[in-house]
This record gives C-alpha cells, structure tokens and sequence, in this order.
C-alpha cells in the first residue's frame, strides 16, 4: 500500500504538472499575441504619423476605426498590457546609450508589456520591445542656403507673414497705397519665378493669415475689422466677405485653424479675452464661441490636435498651452516661463508631437531668443536646447534636425539651426535678406522656405539649400 501510494502520488504530481505546463504554455501564447498586437499596432500609427509616438507608458485605443494612444494600460480579463515609449540616446559614435549621449529625436524605443498572475504567487511578464525611425529625417538637409528667387510686391509695404498651400503662396504686408493692397495670391508653379496673381486691400496692416479650403483668414490691426474672411476661390480675384470686430482691441496679432474653428490672438483687453475661438463651419459668417483671458498680449499661436500654443507677452509664461478640445470653454493646461524675466514670445511652432519651438522678440545680455522645448506633458515643460539670436525672432519654421529662423538681426535675417544635438542647437548658416525677416514657410518635401521680408524691392524671397 505503502509503495501504491508514492507511486500513484508521483503519478498525480507528473499529471498536474503537465497540466500546469500546458496551462502555462497556453497563457503566456496569449500574452505574446496581446504584446504582438499592441507593436503591430504601434506600427500602423508610427506609420500615419511618426511624431504621435510621445515617450510614455500608453494604452492603445481604436474606438474611433484607427488605432491611437491614450490612457496608460489595456486590460484583458486577467492580462495587462502596456506600451511604454522611450527616447533615445546616443554617443559620439551613434551607439545607443543608457546613459547621458545626445538625444536622438528620430528614433523611439517601444516596448509592449503584458503582465498577469498565473496562480495568485506567481507573477508572470512578456516583453515585446522594438524601435522605430523616421525614416524621412535624411530627406532634406539645409546646412547652408541661399536665395534663389525674389518677387517685388506692389507698394512698399513690409511683408509680415506667408503661408504656402500647392501651387499658392499667400502673403501678407504691413499698411500700403491704396492701390497696391496688403494681402495677396502668388502663383509658385514654378517657384523661381513666382508671380503675382491677386490682391486685396484691407486698409491697414495684416499680421498674419490661415488658409483653409477656399478662405483665408486674416489678423489686422484694422479697428473694427480685425478678423477678415477672404473668399479665395477665384486666385485672380480675391474677395472679403466677411470681418469681425473684436471688442475692446484695435489689433489681432495671430490667427490659426484646425477643422471647424478659427483661433485668434490679440493684444491685452481689459476685462476680457485675448484667445477668441470661432466656429468657421460657415466661414464667410464666423461666430465667436469661446475665449480666455490670459492677461497680456499674445503675439503667436499654433493648435496641434486640440491644444493651443501661445507665444506671449507674459513675463512669468511667455508659452502657454490651452485645451481647446471644448471650444466654449478653454482651459489652460500648463505654461513655461523663460529663466531670467525673458523677452515676450513672439512665434511659436509645433509640427512634431511633444516638441515646440518656441521664438521670442530680443533678450538682454545672453537670454537665448530661441527655445526647443518638450511639451508632451503641458504640466511639466522641460527645455531641450537654446540658441541665443541676438536679436529680435519673429518667426520659426522646424524641419527634422533644423529650424529656420526669420530675424531681425541684421545681415543674418536669414538663419539656420542645426538641431542634430538638439540640447545644444548651433547656427548652420545665416544670410543677409536687405531687411527684418517677418515670416517664414517651409516646404520641407521640396526642401525650398519662402520668407517675406522688409526688402521694398523683394519683399517675397525664396530659398533652397
């Protein structure tokens, strides 16, 4: 009896282990599909948009028909999944570091993470890591650069902005003659003849403009008419349809759209907003929906996926970012503020997910007036780099490892930086443009920048590499 039961016991105890074994085999075959999936889907976001790939631990979410982060884990009946998302380093010699190193912003380390209790004392992890690139970072590199094409714009007026849509380059000036305007339509089919198609005058000086569909949206210092609608549609003949006065300001500084709403910035109002937000689902009749006060002039704004990016005059947050994901109601969501009482910001751009570049007027002494920031997290703004201009930025366009830079420094309006190592960003080229910079488009497909300037004989230049 004795001898029956070890050997039935040895007998049971195999039987039970071999289950067990299968158990765990087929548990951890689940895991690894869970963690396959999740970088499978990582991958087809990388794809749509590389930049949404912020460092983090995430969820993945595909509510919507496409896969997105959001949240920090999934969870599976009894399996967890994260993905966590790292940034990259590395040293001199291009080698991944785990330590210091320069940081590498074409490149994340993505890791899926699946975690479950096979029995309540045993704990039981699967880790899917990878990396991926941007693979376009080589595509076009601007060490140096040089004007190719220049176009006199009627009058005299100083250009102030552009913006560049197809085969269209849309300009802004400063006040001009009557019969010169100060807001025209170029043709850049070929862009080293531009020409001029269309133009229209408001009467006084447009600060900047946005371009959407068939209308364009212009900021003016035109009391009583500081938003202006432009029907398009007609490149020969530009039209305005509509304006908008803002109570209680003389002067619109910036304008920006994203889907149904227009956002526009102005100068400090007493007992009311500087951020007015605007439903354009009609855009030749917008209406004022929202606003906030922040208390004090804003000069520039960009709204990347539902968060406003404020350049302003602000001495303890000269950047700001707003959620305008409830246009009635916008929040501020965090701020930064430049060390050592840093002169307003002026421009500010976002076309990299968690990543601003931020451009104020001049700074005293050695105050950078360019700033590489890391914004994914609003509440907490960290600086990645710094350049001092020594002058006044008045505008910034960022492409994968540089930035050019519309200055008022003179003989060097033109400028380029080399972000490569983006905490220590340096001056890659500059180049005279006979007048302040005002605003600067980037075709970084075509590797060609379009600037407008204070030239009275070329205020719309054109630059290539």
């Amino acid at each position: 009896m004795g001898l029956f039961t070890i050997i039935a016991g040895g007998a049971a105890g195999v039987v039970i282990q071999a289950f067990s074994s299968i158990r765990l085999g087929e548990e951890e075959t689940k895991a690894t599909f869970l963690a396959s999936e999740g970088l499978e889907a990582v991958r087809a976001i990388q794809e749509r948009d590389f930049w949404d790939l912020v460092a983090g631990t995430h969820d993945l979410d595909n509510s919507t028909g496409k896969w997105e982060l959001s949240g920090t884990q999934n969870t599976f009946g009894k399996y967890t999944r994260k993905i966590v998302i790292s940034n990259i380093y590395r040293d001199g010699n291009g080698n991944i570091v785990t330590s210091g190193g320069i940081l590498d912003l074409y490149t994340k380390r993505v890791e899926a993470v699946v975690t479950w209790d096979f029995t309540p004392t045993r704990h039981n992890t699967v880790r899917l890591p990878t990396y991926f690139t941007y693979w376009e970072s080589a595509l076009c590199v601007w060490d140096s650069g040089q004007v190719v094409a220049t176009l006199d714009l009627p009058g005299t007026g100083d250009g102030t902005a552009v913006s560049v849509i197809g085969n269209y380059a849309y300009v802004t000036t400063m006040r001009n003659a009557v019969t010169s305007g100060e807001f025209f339509i170029l043709d850049i089919t070929n862009p080293f003849s531009p020409a001029v198609l269309g133009k229209l005058r408001v009467g006084d000086h447009v600060n900047d403009l946005a371009v959407s569909g068939n209308y364009a949206f212009l900021a003016t210092s035109k009391a009583g008419e500081e938003l202006v609608v432009v029907n398009i549609r007609n490149p020969s003949s530009p039209a305005k349809v509509s304006s908008f006065d803002i109570a209680g300001t003389g002067q619109a500084n910036d304008v920006f759209v994203e889907g149904s709403y227009a956002y526009v910035v102005t100068q400090e109002v007493t007992d009311g907003p500087e951020l007015y937000v605007f439903n354009i689902s009609n855009p030749a009749s917008p209406l004022l929906v929202g606003g906030l006060d922040i208390g004090n002039h804003i000069y520039g704004i960009t709204v990347k996926d539902q968060r406003a990016y404020l350049a302003n005059a602000r001495s303890d947050k000269e950047l700001i970012i707003i959620d305008v994901s409830n246009p009635q109601a916008p929040q501020e969501l965090g701020a930064y503020d430049i060390p050592s009482a840093g002169a307003p910001g002026q421009a500010v751009d976002v076309i990299r997910a968690g990543i601003a570049y931020l451009v104020t007027r001049d700074n005293v002494g050695a105050i950078p007036e360019f700033h590489l920031l890391a914004v994914a997290d609003p509440s907490n703004i960290s600086l990645i780099g710094s350049y001092d201009v020594s002058d006044r930025a008045n505008n910034v366009a960022a492409g994968v490892g540089f930035a050019l830079l519309a200055t008022q420094k003179g003989d060097e309006e033109f400028m380029i930086l080399d972000l490569s190592n983006p905490s220590n960003p340096t001056k890659a080229f500059s180049a005279n443009l006979n007048g302040d910079a005002g605003g600067v488009a980037l075709l970084e497909d075509k590797c060609i920048a379009f600037y407008v300037t204070a030239d009275d004989g070329a205020e719309f230049q054109v630059v290539q590499p």
